[in-house]
């Protein structure tokens, strides 16, 4: 007898079925795939998944005039930040000069130091040594406060270096070089006026950044840079374009009281 389908007494045994002596069948063995195979059955499993993962070419026509759109809205804000980034550095450059100006005059008796000549236009348009030396106790003479941004990048020397110093220095001859804080108004004995610019402003002008104007009379000019640019009226703060008229607001001035703002040099401040 089969022990191993053997019943309990009294319980009868089943139906023999002719499945007891079968033997158990082999597991199923898939063929073994190579690596490249595995590849492509993964890479066919993965596009039926998600589709396709390419771009069509209206697809990047597309992405490419998005692109453009953005680049031809931004571009133009950028710069004018770029502009105004420039007109805030040269206004806080005049506004530490205009400290050490006033710093100066305290230890001297209440006076701005002389130009290195009297001559015009050297006496404003020139480097001034003698400058340097009275304020390089405020000021080291080769700190970038004595450059304006924007005209050292359009003119550089050989050595790629911008001139020493790029403003004009305009206090030297306000009466007797003494400060008087009691009468801020435009005086025709003040350098800046002498040479025909405005005297609408609020106070009398002790510096400024660098700038030419031929038209309208006044003979402001800058000895080093007119050879290369013909004499042609510019301005440095006026926005994209350099030669700008004399009447339109593009350059920095430092005024007597040490504020300092953009004007035109032809009419002053604009209302």
């Amino acid at each position: 007898m089969n022990t191993l389908f053997s019943t309990p007494p009294g319980v009868a045994p089943p139906e023999a079925t002719g499945l007891e002596n079968r033997a158990s069948p082999l597991p199923y063995c898939a063929p073994r795939l190579t690596k490249h195979e595995r590849f492509d059955m993964i890479s066919e499993f993965t596009r039926k998944q998600h589709g396709s993962t390419g771009f069509t070419l209206v697809e990047l026509l597309v992405v490419m005039a998005i692109i453009a759109i953005l680049a031809a809205i931004l571009f133009p804000a950028l710069n004018a930040a770029r502009l105004r980034s420039y007109d805030a550095d040269c206004i806080s450059n005049l506004r530490q000069i205009g400290t050490a100006l006033y710093g100066y005059a305290t230890d001297s008796g209440g006076y701005f130091p002389m130009p290195d000549t009297t001559a015009a236009p050297d006496c404003y348009a020139n480097q001034s040594n003698v400058l340097f030396n009275a304020l390089g106790e405020y000021i080291p003479a080769d700190s970038d406060v004595w450059f304006c941004k924007r005209y050292a990048g359009v003119h550089k020397t050989a050595s790629g270096a911008p001139d020493r110093q790029t403003y004009y220095y305009w206090a030297w001859n306000i009466p007797g070089s003494a400060i008087d804080i009691a009468d801020e108004s435009i005086s025709s004995n003040s350098s800046w006026c002498s040479v025909g610019l405005t005297t609408n402003l609020p106070a009398r002008v002790l510096m400024s950044d660098r700038f030419v104007a031929q038209s309208a009379g006044i003979t402001v000019t800058d000895p080093a840079r007119d050879a290369t640019h013909n004499a042609e009226d510019r301005q440095y703060h006026a926005g994209t374009r350099l030669e700008a008229t004399p009447d339109l607001p593009g350059t920095t001035v430092l005024l007597l009281g040490g504020s300092a703002m953009k004007v035109s040099p032809q009419d002053g401040v604009f209302n």
